[in-house]
């Protein structure tokens, strides 16, 4: 089971909570946030977001928080240079990552800010995949024989791909596709890697082309 990080941030605005998580990044051992990442992260997802970088002797990984509504959430947690970790990794950076802001949070007497754990319910593909027209083409590729790779399932995919880069107004998250996969389908990691880095390369691909 996969954990999610919510924050509560009662009668705090956005800049205070911006220089809350600043300052617990910079000034944490082992942390750093990364301000380049999170201007294009906030521009993607067109809502306040952050970048924090956790640095250990083992790997570097990225935590990527946004604002959805009203209320701050953990969204992913990626390493910095592979593409994914299994989620029992990931739950333990989270955790991590959630004992080192209370610690922070409790030393500095920030009363209003708050962070919590608890287990995810089952992810909802409409989270990963906003819009309706892009997501029945993902579900047409999942409900057919995907793990066959066979040369018309992996067409649909890439049909997929191509209607994600014309038509979804808001980013896809393929973090939250491979966590949909690995969670609600039960698909064995190695797929899962793979269906994400092909999504992930071509859009990059079609992007590219666009400015060609």
């Amino acid at each position: 089971m996969a954990y999610g990080v919510r924050f509560s941030t009662k009668n705090l605005n956005d800049e205070e909570v911006s220089n809350i998580l600043i300052n617990f990044a910079n000034s944490t051992e082992n942390y750093t946030y990364r301000e380049e990442f999170s201007r294009e992260y906030t521009k993607a997802m067109q809502s306040p977001s952050f970048c924090i970088e956790y640095k250990n002797i083992k790997e570097t990984i990225g935590y990527a928080i946004t604002k959805k509504t009203k209320e701050y959430s953990l969204e992913s947690i990626v390493p910095c240079k592979s593409g994914s970790i299994p989620f029992e990794i990931a739950n333990e950076y989270a955790k991590a990552f959630v004992c080192d802001l209370r610690k922070y949070l409790k030393e500095n007497l920030c009363n209003n800010f708050k962070v919590s754990l608890a287990k995810k319910k089952k992810l909802n593909l409409k989270d990963a995949i906003p819009g309706q027209k892009t997501r029945k083409h993902f579900e047409t590729y999942v409900n057919g024989y995907p793990l066959t790779h066979h040369p018309l399932d992996i067409q649909k995919l890439d049909v997929f791909i191509c209607a994600a880069h014309r038509y979804s107004r808001k980013k896809i998250d393929i973090d939250l596709i491979g966590a949909f996969l690995f969670n609600n389908l039960k698909w064995p990691e190695k797929e899962v890697k793979w269906c994400c880095d092909r999504i992930e390369t071509g859009l990059k691909i079609l992007e590219i082309n666009k400015k060609f």
